[in-house]
């Protein structure tokens, strides 16, 4: 059985939308180890793109170092404000310095963990297990809260020991390297 894997033009600054209609995107995910796999037309946007548990397990890999190479999805741009409107709150471009696996998709206005959309078994089976892989976080108040920030929680503590999260990262690290 034979892939045709095609590279090239992709950069993380290129549009989140493939321009070209006729270029694969429909089977990337098929039974079928035969098929052609364009990553020029793999989807940027957090919110939008397909989870990793969807493709076929001989592609994950593939998948995943294409990923890799694009990087995390950080549009930088004016983001739109949200939440009550005596008190409205809206995603910060600063955050990408802070926590560089994350991502923000402006269709959801929504952030989003790169390592763990990377990495995650879904579903882990425990509440908001899925938030920053499929839903999206966007209760912006709760980032700057000091040691409950909502990312700080999300990374788990600083040993690793038992967070998704770490895990998800060693893994995105040993398979980039």
């Amino acid at each position: 059985m034979k892939n045709l894997l095609i590279f090239g033009g992709i950069n993380s600054n290129s549009e989140q939308h493939p321009q070209n209609p006729e270029i694969v995107n429909e089977g990337i995910d098929s039974e079928n180890t035969d098929e052609i796999i364009d990553f020029n037309s793999l989807i940027r946007d957090p919110g939008l793109r397909k989870q990793i548990e969807t493709y076929h397990p001989n592609k994950k890999d593939l998948i995943r170092r294409a990923y890799i190479d694009l990087g995390p999805y950080q549009p930088v741009q004016v983001y739109p404000f949200s939440g009550p409107e005596h008190h409205p709150r809206r995603f910060q471009k600063s955050w990408f310095d802070k926590f560089p696996w994350l991502e923000y998709s402006p269709e959801k206005d929504a952030a989003y963990c790169f390592y763990c959309f990377l990495f995650a078994k879904n579903p882990l089976g425990r509440c908001g297990s899925n938030t920053f892989t499929v839903k999206g976080f966007n209760s912006w108040r709760k980032v700057n809260n000091g040691k409950d920030c909502a990312f700080r929680c999300h990374v788990g503590k600083e040993d690793g020991s038992n967070s998704a999260h770490n895990f998800a990262a060693k893994c995105y690290y040993n398979l980039k390297n």
